[in-house]
């Protein structure tokens, strides 16, 4: 069903337009939001072939892109030994030494949710503080918001990252 020339194909109203305060309906056509305001200034866009789908008040986000892939991020983070409640260095040293004696000597481990700022410390673990909680395993740490990575001393050497040629990727 294509609509009308000048009409939107969809229509998706009475609701809350994400990042769009003054918006609570987005008019669609041929795959790409051509417009997002109050449901009656919309009104002229409807024709008798737009699909009108009402959203009593639920929310639509329109145009959500993730152009450096947090979805994936996400994704692998989630499938890690999970950090979030940790608020001092200590309990998320003790949280990943505990994991460690679960995982076998040499196995890679990956956390999430150190964020730096939520520690009452006021800081994240250094490299000292990982090689001797976890000195059988290599372990990749992200931050809470997946822009930074701890690693400890195995995994640093083995992914080259202290070979005598190292340069690091600026």
């Amino acid at each position: 069903m294509v609509a009308a020339p000048g009409k939107a194909d969809l229509v998706l109203h009475q609701g809350l337009v994400l990042g769009h305060p003054g918006s609570d309906s987005v008019a669609i056509s041929g795959g790409v939001i051509v417009a997002h305001a109050p449901f009656a200034e919309l009104k002229p866009l409807v024709g008798p072939r737009t699909h009108l789908i009402k959203l009593a008040g639920r929310t639509v986000a329109p145009g959500f892109i993730d152009s450096h892939i947090h979805f994936r991020e996400a994704a692998a983070a989630a499938t890690g030994i999970s950090l979030q409640r940790c608020r001092t260095v200590g309990d998320l040293l003790a949280d990943l030494r505990l994991a460690a004696g679960k995982t076998p000597p040499g196995n890679w481990m990956r956390a999430f949710g150190c964020d730096e700022a939520m520690m009452l410390d006021n800081r994240g673990p250094t490299r000292a503080e990982l090689d001797e909680s976890l000195p059988k395993n290599p372990l990749r740490l992200r931050h809470q918001t997946l822009h930074a990575t701890w690693l400890n001393s195995r995994a640093i050497a083995l992914l080259g990252f202290e070979a005598p040629d190292f340069t690091p990727p600026y």
